[in-house]
């Protein structure tokens, strides 16, 4: 109890919610990439794919490749994320008021989990309808059978894949929003 009254300033201001509203602004403003797949050489690569929920870039043979949802896609995730860190310093700073533990929510948690799920389930899915195994963090070695007439050319792709620092950014921001809520005074006075 006496950890909750210092973190949150005699229950008037919530520091944890501050500092993970402040994280999450910059998690959703920021155009990095969570997770990076390169096909073939790092220098040219057969194909580059650079995802996070706020960002989706991919490339295949030197030539970007667009897929018009997605920019919309991207574009409500980033919005939401921003209004959810909005939300979040606002209930911090008026962390006295009965209503302000509502300001609160835990989608900054639950979008680092679900991005890290949907690289699995996506990665389960390449290997279930393609054959291809592709990793979710280190090296490897893609074997592909394109379908050539009657007969079959068999490709080796090495691939190298990285969930970068800005995923445990935003994990980080994430576990910072649960403890926010958790630690969040429930009306109490000093």
């Amino acid at each position: 109890m006496r950890i909750r009254w210092f973190l949150t300033l005699g229950y008037r201001l919530n520091l944890v919610g501050l500092l993970a509203g402040f994280l999450l602004s910059y998690v959703a403003l920021s155009d990095r990439a969570w997770w990076v797949l390169v096909g073939g050489s790092l220098e040219r690569p057969a194909f580059l794919a650079q995802l996070s929920p706020f960002r989706v870039t991919l490339t295949a043979l030197g030539e970007p490749v667009i897929i018009p949802i997605i920019l919309y896609l991207v574009l409500g995730t980033r919005l939401s994320i921003i209004m959810v860190a909005g939300m979040m310093i606002a209930g911090s700073l008026t962390a006295a008021k009965s209503w302000s533990k509502h300001l609160f929510s835990l989608d900054g948690f639950w979008t680092p989990l679900g991005f890290l799920i949907f690289l699995f389930i996506g990665s389960e899915f390449l290997k279930l309808k393609l054959g291809l195994s592709i990793p979710l963090a280190g090296r490897s070695l893609v074997d592909y059978a394109l379908p050539y007439g009657e007969e079959k050319i068999l490709i080796h792709i090495p691939v190298a894949a990285e969930i970068t620092w800005d995923y445990w950014v935003a994990l980080a921001a994430g576990l910072l929003s649960l403890a926010a809520k958790l630690l969040h005074p429930t009306g109490q006075r000093a």
